[in-house]
């Protein structure tokens, strides 16, 4: 939450824009001061954005998400900056080259990755599969 409000400075369209898609907003940490008396492209203030260790968001990211919105309407969406802070979270918790894994580890991790739309990267693009060929098995004559 922030100290003292910041006064944003958006067109009509995009205040309308807030208002008809505020929970999308609120998911993604935006909360916002409304003054129906104030005039148009002055109504709204920002009360509260989201910000995580050396991750600081604010306007740039309201108006990418404004313009995701006016070309999609109602569509949970996230700015780029905030989905490449949670992918990069992501990425650290998860298992990394050389953490021991037993048998049961190793079965829950490959059903979870079974769920995921692209299993072979994670989402910064690191390969997580791996194809291993013993060479001793190739057949020179098939090619």
């Amino acid at each position: 939450k922030m100290l003292v409000a910041e006064k944003l400075e958006l067109t009509a369209i995009q205040e309308d824009v807030i208002i008809e898609n505020l929970p999308i907003f609120e998911m993604n940490g935006f909360k916002f001061h409304f003054d129906h008396d104030a005039d148009a492209t002055k109504r709204i203030s920002l009360t509260s954005r989201p910000y995580s260790k050396n991750w600081e968001f604010g306007k740039e990211d309201i108006e990418e998400l404004i313009f995701i919105l006016v070309e999609s309407p109602m569509t949970v969406c996230r700015p780029t900056r905030i989905s490449k802070m949670l992918a990069s979270r992501a990425c650290r918790k998860s298992v990394m080259i050389g953490d021991p894994l037993n048998k049961n580890r190793m079965k829950k991790l490959l059903l979870h990755m079974g769920e995921i739309d692209h299993p072979w990267n994670c989402p910064h693009g690191r390969p997580t599969i791996r194809f291993l060929q013993n060479l001793d098995f190739i057949d020179d004559k098939k090619f």
